[in-house]
């Protein structure tokens, strides 16, 4: 019985990354509520799972909203320019529907849904790097979008992966309350190891000896 209540037992183990996702996914949904605050949540979720959840460095709750705080600046515009090209595309496929027809809709449809692919993938990168990296917006936004097409078979999968967890959370409401964690907890699993390829060895060495402290 005393292994069992033992918080180092690996049962007790499981169910505390599971509280963390609920909790994780919670705190997203939360902070995601005004629209304009989605980038920095992101990074918030990102940064938490990658410190907290996989590695086990400090609590979540604090580590989501440092991310959040630290990050609002360069990720809120980044964002704010993201969620503008959606509802331009929007605008455009509504009326792409309702005003043309033959080849030319088909053409213009398929182009619009390739830049709203493109602008999704880029997202799924953006963020994830904002939070792990101290760079300017500008040199974000480039890296991002040059490790997104450089790494262009797992951006798929991540991008399949992001469109599985969205149909999930349509078909079944609750499932925003530990989706959002999940699916960044797979997320970061792929990413850091795309990540590490354009890290500096002292950066990947300085990493390795952090995420080490935290099981010793």
């Amino acid at each position: 019985m005393g292994d069992f209540f033992n918080p180092d037992n690996a049962f007790s183990k499981v169910m505390t990354k599971i509280v963390d996702v609920v909790w994780l996914s919670i705190l997203f949904v939360i902070s995601s509520i005004p629209i304009f605050t989605i980038g920095a949540s992101m990074c918030g979720l990102y940064y938490s799972v990658n410190k907290s959840v996989r590695h086990n460095r400090g609590y979540v709750s604090s580590e989501f909203w440092h991310g959040f705080k630290s990050n609002f600046k360069v990720a809120t515009p980044i964002w704010l320019l993201s969620l503008l090209g959606y509802l331009i595309m929007a605008v455009d496929l509504y009326l792409t529907n309702h005003m043309m027809t033959g080849s030319a809709h088909s053409v213009l449809t398929i182009v619009f849904i390739v830049i709203i692919v493109f602008l999704i993938s880029w997202n799924l990168y953006t963020f994830p790097y904002i939070s792990r990296f101290e760079n300017t917006r500008k040199e974000s936004m480039n890296n991002a979008g040059r490790i997104a097409i450089a790494e262009l078979p797992w951006t798929v999968l991540i991008l399949v992966l992001w469109v599985a967890s969205v149909f999930v959370c349509y078909i079944f409401t609750p499932a925003i309350f530990f989706i959002p964690a999940l699916f960044t907890y797979i997320e970061n699993h792929i990413l850091e190891r795309r990540f590490l390829k354009y890290m500096s060895e002292e950066d990947i060495e300085a990493e390795k000896e952090r995420n080490q402290e935290s099981f010793n």
